[in-house]
């Protein structure tokens, strides 16, 4: 049986994470940054290499609804306070977007 969240104890889901590739810049220091914090296992992201040829695609993962929900809270609050492009966060934005609930 799969353990339970450790931040709140909710069980962990079966869904999708987005894969990404390449240097994506001072967002993703934020984001590892505020994951460690805030929700470690939302499991939306899947970091590849510069060369991944799988960018963009899914990949299943276990993870929690609630460090989702958490996910969700912190790329609105950073687009609320940043001006500008932020491809990282609308990344992450789109692809919980598509997949609410898996």
């Amino acid at each position: 049986m799969p353990q339970p969240c450790p931040i709140h104890g909710t069980p962990h889901l079966d869904g999708y994470a987005v894969r990404t590739a390449g240097f994506l810049g001072g967002q993703v220091f934020d984001y590892v940054e505020a994951m460690r914090a805030r929700f470690p296992h939302a499991n939306a992201v899947s970091f590849g290499s510069c060369a991944a040829r799988n960018a963009g695609t899914r990949k299943k993962v276990k993870y929690c609804a609630e460090c989702r929900d958490a996910l969700w809270a912190w790329c609105l609050e950073k687009r609320r306070s940043h001006e500008g492009a932020l491809p990282f966060v609308d990344a992450v934005v789109a692809h919980l977007s598509a997949t609410r609930g898996s």
